[in-house]
């Protein structure tokens, strides 16, 4: 299971996990309306200190003791549910600092006196800070820690504020020992969910579809109403709620989330620490904090999938690897809604790399087996004609089609009285050596070889694979075959034998082109009054005296290909207008109607 120690993983279920949280936000109202059960007694208020009381005051934010005590004993007099303070109480005593308007206030002792005097009537859980160049977390005063240690309860009064952070940057996981510094299981939502008598909840993701962004109110605006004795607005705004206190300003205490969570900052995810731990305190006391399920069912999962490799068909397993991953992806969104989290990454990474694997496998396969083919049957058809069965556009159907081709009939004169003179062995030898050479010729040109007739040979040009210009390529290759057969005469001389001499006929029209024969044997090939009339041409030809002997449809064919580029097949002729072309008029063909025919030769 190497695959799961892929850096890739953890950041796709987190993306994943975004995604489906974001679609809930958007379209789910039973996400809300679960919510909404809850408010207002467990959705916590947000008191904010704002840049707003940063101008009003004339003391430093550190300074802020008699504010915050102010605050502390307006929030206890609206009696809410319990107090948590995201501000760090201080280090050390400031007995030496007063107020410049009333310096009869001792800083130190009235934060104490506020401290006090709030705690005896509602739960205060504070926060303390880690210290990362003594890696310990730095102890606040003594006199503040008894404070709030004296508070009856299961709960820790000071603890945590620490985050979980993942790798991009991002905050989602519920605070625990896994990424608390000191191992510690207490957060500051924790707590104050224990202080309400609720249970906490130590591990799992933070749940973003639960209640709307949050808003906040001004800590000045509490200490006003409290200066005029306007309890009606405090009890209105905080009487048996869960209060949080912190810093509302975006460049202080801020960290990346998911998805927006502060109203007065539209859809900005870079938000205030305080509101991460009242969007913690409502996934705990909602009891939906997101759960992963056990580490072993994606991993089942993964293996289930890896099984569906030994699926015989490439579409099948293809098809199965899809429905397999689109099938968990459904469960994966409905466990979600159930605050449950399957992560499938490693699922979806097995799926995509082993179909990948089994398309280059296959391919792979496939093409040794094409190759296998064409070394055991190359021999028995044209290249053009394997290859065409091989990629399926010619099959064994039997259905013929109807094709305009260039044929090409050659035939090898007098051979009769070579096999009378000579062996058997030497016969053999003799035509395996000549069609060897001109069936490569054939080849070459961009033709396919039809059949080998005794000591004749058929090819078409046009058909598997059509061409722009099929009479050209047979005339350049009836010349080639010229060629060829000065250079196998030499052969011949070497040997001691004879030369031979061969007669090319060509013609130019429509023929059926397929798979004639039985079903226990047929060969493709080519039919019809255009391959006979061929033949007759080619035998034409000795009577002639001309070595290739052409049809007028053959010779007007050519010339209406003269405008199309010259292709590699024949670039040894660049120029078929140094063709002899001789004009022997209507000859008589055996069996058929008189025929315009032409003798041609490369002018020397």
């Amino acid at each position: 299971m190497g695959l799961s120690w892929v850096e890739l993983l953890p950041e796709l279920d987190t993306v994943t996990l975004d995604a489906q949280q974001r679609l809930q936000i958007r379209f789910s109202q039973s996400s809300n309306s679960k919510a909404s059960e809850l408010l207002p007694r467990l959705n916590p208020v947000i008191v904010g200190m704002d840049d707003q009381f940063v101008d009003q005051v004339e003391t430093p934010i550190a300074l802020s003791h008699v504010w915050i005590a102010k605050l502390l004993e307006a929030l206890a007099s609206a009696k809410p549910a319990v107090i948590g303070v995201d501000f760090a109480f201080p280090v050390k005593r400031f007995d030496s600092i007063y107020l410049a308007d009333n310096p009869q206030v001792n800083f130190h002792q009235r934060l104490i006196q506020g401290l006090a005097n709030a705690s005896r009537s509602v739960p205060i859980v504070a926060i303390k800070v880690w210290d990362s160049e003594k890696s310990d977390f730095s102890p606040i005063h003594p006199d503040f820690q008894n404070v709030l240690d004296s508070q009856p309860g299961e709960f820790e009064a000071v603890t945590s504020a620490m985050f979980c952070q993942d790798v991009d940057g991002m905050i989602r996981t519920l605070p625990d020992s896994v990424c608390q510094p000191d191992d510690t299981e207490h957060g500051l939502a924790n707590e104050m969910a224990v202080a309400m008598g609720l249970p906490g909840v130590k591990a799992g993701w933070i749940d973003f579809s639960i209640g709307e962004k949050f808003d906040y109110i001004p800590m000045m605006d509490v200490i006003q109403a409290s200066e005029r004795g306007d309890k009606a607005w405090l009890s209105s705004r905080f009487e048996g709620r869960p209060v949080l206190f912190g810093a509302v300003m975006q460049n202080m205490d801020s960290h990346f989330s998911p998805h927006p969570l502060a109203a007065w900052l539209g859809d900005t995810t870079y938000v205030p620490g305080v509101l991460f731990h009242a969007q913690i305190f409502r996934s705990i006391v909602s009891e939906r904090g997101i759960k992963a399920l056990p580490d072993w069912i994606p991993i089942v999962l993964t293996l289930v999938t890896a099984t569906l490799w030994w699926l015989p068909s490439q579409r099948l397993f293809e098809l199965s690897v899809l429905v397999m991953m689109l099938s968990a992806t459904v469960v994966q969104v409905l466990l979600i809604h159930r605050s449950l989290w399957l992560p499938l990454s490693l699922m979806w990474l097995c799926g995509a790399s082993l179909v990948v694997l089994r398309l280059v496998f296959d391919n792979i396969v496939n093409l040794s087996e094409k190759r296998r083919l064409k070394k055991v049957f190359g021999g028995y058809v044209s290249p053009s004609v394997l290859d065409g069965i091989l990629k399926g556009s010619i099959d064994g159907s039997g259905q013929g089609k109807e094709v305009e081709v260039a044929i090409l009939f050659s035939d090898i004169r007098g051979f009769t009285r070579f096999g009378e003179k000579h062996s058997a062995e030497q016969v053999v030898q003799l035509l395996n050596d000549y069609f060897g050479r001109m069936t490569r010729v054939v080849h070459e040109s961009g033709g396919t070889v039809d059949k080998f007739i005794g000591d004749g040979l058929m090819a078409f040009f046009g058909a598997p694979n059509s061409l722009l210009r099929p009479a050209t390529q047979a005339a350049c290759c009836a010349l080639k075959m010229q060629n060829e057969l000065e250079s196998f005469n030499q052969t011949l001389e070497a040997r001691g034998q004879q030369p031979i001499q061969i007669g090319i006929g060509l013609h130019f029209g429509w023929a059926v082109i397929g798979h004639i024969g039985s079903p226990d044997r047929f060969e493709y090939t080519a039919i019809g009054d255009t391959v006979n009339a061929t033949a007759r041409i080619e035998s034409l030809s000795k009577d002639l005296g001309t070595s290739v002997l052409c049809s007028k449809a053959f010779a007007e064919r050519m010339n209406q290909e003269d405008s199309i580029p010259v292709d590699k097949h024949f670039a040894e002729f660049p120029n078929l207008g140094n063709l002899k072309m001789t004009n022997f008029g209507p000859q008589a063909l055996k069996g058929r109607a008189d025929m315009a025919v032409f003798g041609m030769e490369m002018k020397r």
